[in-house]
């Protein structure tokens, strides 16, 4: 609190002193924050100090509990309140005028003055006056009337700076106060305080047309006893046409009788032309929502629909209203609703303006449609999103056409693999054909050539002649033409396979099939004494049947071929679906092959891993090329002296 305020409340308070006994100062909440009591008096010593405490928690027989009616008066109306009220102070009954004061330098605080009153008055004397206002409720009355004037000043020069036009009119319609905004001349407003709008209108020399209208207007209000407004329009010396909002406001004293008008216009020319504006926008959105070539729609923040268009009812295949009662998550395929989440968080935080991304829905035939989905948002007057623009092209056909482009892609590209695989497979088999073939075929070469020269008495040392007879010579070139045709045998052999795509399939019965081959091997399977154990899930497949038994005769073979002395060979079949795929999986105890070591040549021709074995190093090679000759794939897994696991892709 500030020395001007502190010096101004000790004058009041010294001067409400010479009137009242004690002066009691009220504080927001009815709180009484501080006594005075006039010096010398003893009239209250009795009482207990009421400092620091509500004026409704006071027993209702201390003097300032009788205030707080009138203290809610006084706050309401800012107007002096008074009363008169009686006690019992030292054994007898005294009579006490209270006088309430809002004339605190403190607009939340108030005065309570509280006098103690002459028993004996004069029979015409009000009670609580004297015949002769005493100074210092002249000073009081000073005090309000200046207060008044303050608040008269402070109120007018609201009035005075608030851009609508305001005027107040007599129970006469007359006027008694104008702002400038109404009228902008000093001298003019001045003139026109007691005035009539016809008189007004006389003066400005303009038609009582309007003038006749509003004494209506002022008549409506006055009868129906409520507020009127109306719009009116009048020209400019520019030519335009300016549109005012006009309201009538009856204010009506305590009898009933009209008391005054408070006439309040706004020019509404700009409000009006934005609303056309507006309007004009609206009705472009929406012939281009409701009439665009593509599928559009307004979704709430909460993903329900709120307006769709033609093209978005035919794309989704249900009706306007089917929609109006679900939400997008409805049609959208499983799961892509979700997949947008972190999209639209990023346009809620104003990173993105929009996104368009490729998604599906379900049509009410239960077909999917895949459309090219921009969504944006619209942002209300409260930077709160409002709702969300849905645009969705659909590219069902085009999408379509890209599957059947990228599909036929892959066809050219598997083809390509195959094109490819085939020459590698006819260099491999070419490079097997020089490599296998030149011992043999040079063997027989040197062979018939010291013959020959033998034969024709020649000198053949230098020919290997004399190393051999020719009973020999002839056995020796016996042995290269019977391994020459093993080999060619072999040969010929893969190449059928590799190049007979033609081999028709057959329904093979998968445990005849193994049935049959066990009976080939019989006599390795009882010499060995050993056990073959079956899971199949898959009883049937199409394929080759020859082909099928000869993989199954290599992988039971070369179990019981390759088994560790003296241990029984234990071998599992198992068939299986994987996806679309059929696996054949056959486990053995046996030797093993070192993988680390022999890796990249356990399928090439000639391999041998093992001795002591009669192999040719031609079954895996053969197993693996009547595989692939029809899409399929094999591989191993295997530790050596842990056995062996082939694994069949059909």
């Amino acid at each position: 609190m500030n020395t001007e305020i502190i010096s101004k409340i000790a004058t009041i308070v010294d001067t409400l002193l010479q009137v009242g006994e004690r002066v009691v100062e009220v504080s927001e909440g009815y709180v009484i924050s501080r006594i005075w009591d006039r010096k010398g008096s003893t009239i209250f010593q009795k009482e207990e100090v009421w400092a620091g405490k509500n004026l409704a928690d006071l027993p209702k027989e201390y003097l300032a509990a009788k205030c707080a009616e009138k203290v809610t008066l006084a706050i309401s109306t800012e107007e002096n309140q008074y009363f008169e009220c009686e006690a019992i102070l030292d054994f007898s009954k005294q009579k006490f005028g209270i006088r309430i004061l809002p004339i605190h330098p403190e607009k939340d605080k108030l005065f309570i003055v509280i006098e103690l009153l002459q028993v004996n008055r004069s029979k015409n004397q009000p009670k609580g006056s004297s015949k002769q206002e005493s100074p210092v409720l002249s000073e009081i009355r000073n005090e309000i009337e200046v207060r008044f004037e303050q608040q008269r000043l402070y109120y007018e020069r609201i009035l005075n700076n608030i851009s609508a036009d305001i005027a107040v009119l007599d129970a006469d319609y007359r006027f008694l106060y104008v702002n400038p905004a109404n009228v902008r001349d000093e001298e003019t407003r001045k003139w026109l305080i007691g005035k009539t709008d016809e008189e007004f209108f006389i003066h400005r020399n303009k038609s009582l047309v309007i003038a006749e209208r509003r004494k209506r207007m002022y008549e409506a209000a006055r009868n129906e006893r409520q507020v009127i407004e109306w719009i009116e329009k009048t020209g400019t010396l520019t030519g335009t046409i300016k549109t005012t909002l006009r309201r009538i406001y009856p204010v009506f004293d305590e009898k009933g009788n009209l008391d005054i008008i408070i006439g309040y216009s706004m020019n509404i020319s700009e409000l009006i032309s934005a609303q056309e504006e507006l309007k004009t926008t609206r009705e472009i959105f929406e012939s281009a929502f409701h009439d665009s070539g593509i599928g559009m729609a307004l979704i709430s923040a909460g993903g329900r629909w709120l307006d769709v268009n033609k093209v978005m009812c035919e794309l989704t295949g249900y009706s306007k209203e089917e929609l109006m009662r679900t939400s997008i998550r409805a049609i959208a395929y499983p799961g892509e609703w979700e997949l947008d989440r972190e999209l639209i968080k990023k346009m809620l935080l104003k990173e993105i303006p929009n996104f368009t991304v490729e998604r599906r829905y379900i049509s009410k035939q239960s077909k999917i449609v895949t459309v090219l989905l921009t969504l944006s948002v619209v942002w209300g007057t409260n930077e709160m999103p409002g709702f969300f623009i849905a645009q969705a092209i659909d590219v069902t056909v085009k999408k379509e056409l890209e599957d059947v482009v990228t599909r036929k892609n892959s066809e050219l590209e598997a083809t390509k693999i195959k094109l490819l695989n085939k020459v590698n497979q006819l260099e491999e088999l070419s490079y097997i054909i020089a490599h296998n073939l030149r011992g043999p075929a040079g063997n027989i070469k040197v062979l018939t050539e010291a013959l020959l020269a033998k034969n024709n008495n020649e000198n053949s040392e230098g020919k290997l002649g004399g190393a051999f007879t020719l009973e020999e010579g002839l056995g020796f070139i016996h042995e290269a033409s019977t391994s020459l045709m093993s080999t060619l045998s072999s040969l010929m052999q893969i190449a059928e396979i590799k190049f007979n795509k033609d081999l028709p399939k057959s329904d093979c019965n998968i445990q005849m099939i193994i049935d049959d081959v066990s009976m080939q091997l019989q006599t390795s399977i009882i010499e060995k004494k050993a056990k073959i154990n079956l899971s199949l899930e898959v009883l049937n497949i199409q394929y080759p049947k020859a082909y099928f038994e000869s993989i199954l005769y290599n992988f039971l073979s070369n179990a019981l071929k390759y088994s560790k002395p003296g241990i029984p060979p234990e071998i599992t079949i198992k068939t299986m679906m994987e996806g679309k795929n059929i696996l054949l999986k056959v486990k053995d105890n046996g030797m093993g092959i070192d993988l680390d070591k022999y890796g990249d040549k356990i399928f090439k021709l000639n391999q041998v891993f093992h001795g002591g074995a009669d192999s040719k190093g031609v079954g895996l090679y053969l197993t693996k090329t009547q595989v692939e000759s029809f899409g399929g794939n094999i591989s191993v897994v295997s530790r050596l002296n842990e056995g062996c696991e082939f694994v069949v892709t059909i």
